[in-house]
């Protein structure tokens, strides 16, 4: 395998491990065994295991935007636009309701407290997010297709905030539906 498709295939088990077991819990033993890579590699890609967690969250989170900017950036009106994203979000978690996991909410909760790196570079993550829900919501304004009460920033906030809390229920109770009826409510209000 050639350095930078071995490197790819080491975040790729490694966020897999960390999305169950969190980045403390999982050590690099474990993410280069599940990659069948000698102990001596991991080095060789990374400086640090912070070298590696930074580069899983930049990694995961490229991965994450190529799989939904589509959602964001096409014909479909701006409010279906988002609703789709919801609705591919709950298909997903459909099948293991749960392990309705979001790396980023999970390294969050887990890093920021103790490493500025992490804090910096999940805020880029969750700032690109709001961002594509932000200037669906503006597009959806000024088609008049909806009459915002709150500014678009603020809504795309609550979005993220009410996602986030809908995915801890999810984890807690072990059913998509937290993430259902914080899509439908949402909607409710806008429409």
């Amino acid at each position: 395998m050639k350095n930078n498709n071995m490197k790819e295939h080491i975040l790729q088990k490694g966020i897999v491990l960390v999305s169950e077991k969190g980045f403390k819990n999982t050590g690099i033993s474990e993410i280069l065994k599940s990659a069948s890579v000698p102990k001596g590699s991991f080095y060789y890609y990374f400086n640090s295991k912070t070298d590696f967690g930074i580069q899983l969250i930049n990694y995961a989170g490229q991965s994450f935007f190529t799989t939904i900017e589509n959602h964001f950036h096409n014909d479909t009106p701006p409010l279906e636009r988002i609703e789709n994203f919801f609705g591919e979000q709950i298909n997903h978690f459909q099948g293991s309701p749960c392990r309705c996991n979001c790396l980023f909410g999970k390294l969050t909760q887990e890093l920021t407290d103790e490493d500025p790196l992490f804090r910096r570079e999940l805020a880029k993550i969750f700032e690109s997010w709001k961002v594509l829900f932000r200037d669906t919501l503006l597009e959806a304004q000024d088609s008049g297709s909806i009459k915002l009460n709150h500014s678009p920033e603020a809504l795309a906030t609550f979005i993220l905030s009410g996602w986030e809390g809908a995915l801890i229920q999810g984890k807690l109770l072990q059913s998509i539906r937290p993430l259902e009826e914080f899509r439908d409510i949402f909607f409710s209000l806008l429409r």
